[in-house]
């Protein structure tokens, strides 16, 4: 009863961390245009401008922050709107409800756009429309080129330095088989393959999940990795890589007092595997099927969210698994299992989902 309730509260208080963060604020640079004979025109060096024309993002519920160290005005298509010394809200509901959805936002200011601040603050609650300017195609293509040819690379150093170990990796039968083995001997977590390995996942997921926001702007991953241009595409991708590997330590390291907790210490090594695994296989599968829709020119709409489905089954499948491989292996019944899976698995992964597609 003591380990029910602690799975409960663990569950609990993990799930209301996630979604108490009602609102996502991040920072945002429009398109900045200026009037010319009747007409907008996109301006190349608006750092330079005083005066700056935007259309408003497609967020509904969202606020416009704008901020400046100087004075600055505000004005709705030609019209003045309102004067401001340092900080403006503006309601963007609010703005469409009295203008219409083809409106023009612009900005006067003393010390020019540059210094201006412009922050989104949209609520995690509801769905967010599509309202991120789309990567140009050559960033894009510049992006996966360079990548995959880093990936490419690794995978070849890796392998030559133990074909064993990336057989052992990538060997799908051990996430499906029901029998347990002792892999303590043969991969130690915290040795210096296993840890090139680790870098390796958290580099090819972080890559996949960069691409697959690109081409999705409807994906929760934009809120807090917004792109624009290839920097932005490679800064996140590095970035992604360093939290993902941080994200499987801190996962094995909550995994050994929960199984302590739980008397299942030995069994530790073989579930962490068995995880790192699954991933492994997931992105296989999903960078194959990228793969083939681009090779065969198959449009696939929201391909963020089927991405998310797939690894969803797959980790429900391992779970099922590593459940009847526990029984097998321990002397313990069925619910001490499933609690103590629930606490190392199911927990995580729904938390996961929670950010990664809401």
């Amino acid at each position: 009863m003591k380990r029910l309730m602690l799975v409960l509260m663990f569950g609990w208080l993990a799930w209301g961390a996630a979604a108490n963060e009602t609102d996502t604020t991040l920072a945002w640079q429009p398109q900045w245009h200026i009037r010319q004979d009747g007409k907008w025109a996109l301006s190349e060096r608006w750092q330079q401008h005083h005066v700056g024309y935007f259309l408003p993002p497609r967020a509904p519920g969202g606020l416009l922050v704008i901020q400046s160290r100087s004075p600055f005005s505000v004005w709705i298509d030609t019209a003045f709107g309102a004067a401001y010394t340092e900080r403006a809200v503006l309601s963007l509901d609010s703005l469409r409800l009295k203008f219409g959805s083809g409106f023009w936002v612009g900005v006067r200011t003393r010390d020019g756009l540059g210094d201006l601040q412009l922050e989104l603050r949209l609520s995690r609650l509801q769905v967010v429309q599509p309202f991120f300017q789309p990567v140009p195609a050559r960033d894009l293509r510049d992006f996966v080129t360079l990548v995959t040819l880093l990936l490419c690379a690794y995978a070849l150093v890796v392998w030559r330095i133990s074909p064993r170990l990336f057989y052992e990796y990538f060997n799908v039968f051990r996430i499906v088989s029901t029998r347990e083995r002792d892999e303590t001997q043969l991969l130690r977590i915290t040795s210096s393959q296993n840890i090139l390995y680790y870098f390796f996942l958290g580099a090819w997921w972080s890559f996949l999940g960069v691409l697959l926001a690109a081409n999705d702007s409807s994906a929760a991953i934009q809120l807090y990795f917004p792109t624009v241009r290839f920097a932005d595409l490679m800064l996140n991708w590095i970035v992604l890589t360093v939290l993902i590997v941080a994200l499987l330590f801190i996962k094995y390291a909550l995994q050994l007092v929960f199984s302590g907790m739980y008397a299942v210490l030995d069994h530790a090594a073989d579930q962490f595997f068995t995880f790192v695994r699954l991933c492994f296989l997931v992105i296989s599968l999903v960078s194959l099927w990228m793969f083939g829709s681009y090779l065969f020119e198959i449009s696939v709409a929201a391909p963020y969210p089927k991405a998310i489905v797939v690894l969803l089954l797959f980790s429900l499948l391992s779970i099922l698994f590593m459940q009847i491989r526990l029984m097998k292996g321990t002397s313990f019944r069925m619910f001490h299992i499933f609690s103590y899976l629930c606490v190392t698995e199911v927990i995580p992964l729904l938390i996961t989902f929670r950010f990664l597609y809401y």
